[in-house]
């Protein structure tokens, strides 16, 4: 029980550091948009605690074990991340 209250305080310590989620949300409060704040902030909460969940039960061991489901998962991300750049320059180009 002791190690759920100090992973809590962790995470809460961290959360509070200054990012882009935190970015996001003071600007939207600041230019008014209460409702897209709260849902924004709501979504950053349930993504926050999606991954706590699957780090908790071990998803990672998993991955790493299936080697081709890692590979099919990195290959996926590294893609995306990709598209995300080449679309962000296209504005540019």
């Amino acid at each position: 029980m002791t190690l759920l209250i100090k992973s809590f305080l962790a995470g809460f310590i961290m959360a509070a550091l200054p990012g882009a989620v935190q970015s996001s949300v003071l600007q939207s409060s600041l230019e008014g948009h209460f409702k897209s704040t709260v849902k924004f902030a709501f979504g950053a909460a349930i993504m926050d605690g999606l991954y706590m969940f699957l780090v908790y039960f071990g998803v990672v061991q998993l991955l790493v074990s299936r080697n081709l489901l890692f590979s099919i998962i990195s290959l996926i991300g590294s893609t995306y991340i990709f598209y995300i750049g080449i679309d962000s320059l296209s504005p540019v180009i």
